[in-house]
């Protein structure tokens, strides 16, 4: 039990990174103003671009602009459930 618990935070770092490679590293700013304690352990070394378009070039354009809109990084560009449909009523103009 204690050597799964001492290989779990790796794996969270992992995964952490894994989601940096498809929807690109935080910013700089969002670094400095994260309050997480050893920040440096979930920052990666060199910054991640944003593959979203790419790793998903064959979904419809609204689609594309969905997924890219609900996987930002940072909270304060990320789309809710309700602006997602607000968006899908618009497109179809309702």
């Amino acid at each position: 039990m204690d050597e799964q618990k001492q290989c779990r935070p790796h794996a969270q770092i992992e995964q952490l990174h894994k989601i940096f490679k498809l929807c690109g590293s935080p910013s700089e700013e969002y670094w400095a103003k994260a309050k997480l304690p050893d920040v440096t352990l979930f920052k990666p070394q060199r910054p991640y671009r944003r593959k979203i378009a790419e790793t998903f070039k064959d979904f419809p354009p609204t689609a594309l602009a969905l997924l890219d809109t609900l996987l930002a990084i940072e909270p304060s560009a990320r789309g809710t459930v309700a602006s997602a449909l607000d968006s899908k009523d618009q497109a179809a103009g309702v």
